[in-house]
This record gives structure tokens, sequence and C-alpha cells, in this order.
């Protein structure tokens, strides 16, 4: 569905701005850890992109290959580095 939706999306954007979409988008499936439930997303994916930028790594198979989820204590980790970055704004 999400597919589908961006899809949609851009080719209503070139048709706006008149301009042939050049190249289909492909779509891959990247193998990274999975949330056990709906309400850690925003750590994951937060984590996610903390370790790819801290760890240099260019292909998710790199590093995430075997990793199927992150382990709670993790993610509480993460929460309080988040709480207290937000903090400097406050």
């Amino acid at each position: 569905m999400f597919q589908t939706i961006i899809n949609t999306a851009l080719k209503i954007y070139n048709a706006k701005v008149d301009r042939d979409a050049r190249k289909k988008l492909i779509w891959e499936s990247i193998k990274c850890p999975k949330q056990p439930s709906g309400v850690e997303c925003d750590y994951y994916v937060i984590m996610y992109m903390k370790e790819i930028i801290e760890n240099h790594i260019i292909s998710t198979d790199e590093k995430f290959g075997e990793k199927k989820t992150y382990k709670q204590e993790d993610i509480d980790i993460m929460r309080r580095e988040w709480v207290e970055y937000l903090q400097g704004f406050i």
C-alpha cells in the first residue's frame, strides 16, 4: 500500500511540473530489525538511522542481515538519549 501511495504521488508531482518520469522507482526490501509491536516504531527508526551513521554502513545487509529485533534495554537507552537531546531545546 505504501508503495502505491508513493508511486501515485510521484506521478501527480511529475504531471504538475510537466516532467516525464525517466526512471521507474525500484523498491527493495531492506533487511533490518523489525518491531514486535506497534509502539516502538519511532525508536526503531531512530536506532536504525543512528547505527547506519555511526558505523558508516553503506549496505544494510552488512550489519543488519542477522539482527531480527532490538532488545528492550537498547530501546530504553535510546529513549533516555532522545529525552536528553530534547531537553536541550526546552
